[in-house]
């Protein structure tokens, strides 16, 4: 119930691809409480994600390789984040994969993979638990 309360408050769901200026009016509120993700917002676009930066509207960014549709694009929105210290969370959920190639991607960052009865989820799991041993 906060949680749709906040979101009325600041309309940042509201036509939430162009809405930097409320997201930037949420992360002042929040942004040392919660991630504020871009989303709808970068959407895994080097361009938008720098205009995010300039305007200060997240802390956080839902990377989606193939939302935008290159590894190298992916790499700049990533390093664009990393570089100005925003969480970074990758995400297969523009379409499920269980290519483990966003597996690597999230190394050092947070992975959201779907649901547990989708072969997605396992195939990602079981590389973040293979990762995990080989670095222990």
């Amino acid at each position: 119930r906060d949680v749709m309360r906040i979101a009325r408050r600041f309309n940042a769901g509201s036509r939430s691809e162009e809405n930097f200026a409320e997201f930037a009016k949420l992360l002042a509120a929040w942004g040392d409480k919660a991630i504020i993700a871009g989303d709808d917002l970068t959407v895994t676009n080097p361009a938008r994600m720098q205009k995010a930066k300039d305007t200060q509207s997240i802390n956080g960014v839902i990377i989606k390789p193939n939302q935008i549709g290159t590894v190298s694009e992916t790499a700049e929105v990533v390093r664009l984040a990393k570089a100005k210290g925003y969480a970074t969370i990758a995400s297969h959920r523009s379409g499920e994969t269980e290519d483990a190639a966003l597996a690597h991607i999230a190394v050092g960052g947070v992975c959201e993979v779907g649901s547990i009865p989708r072969s997605s989820f396992m195939v990602l799991s079981t590389f973040f638990a293979r990762a995990i041993c080989s670095v222990s």
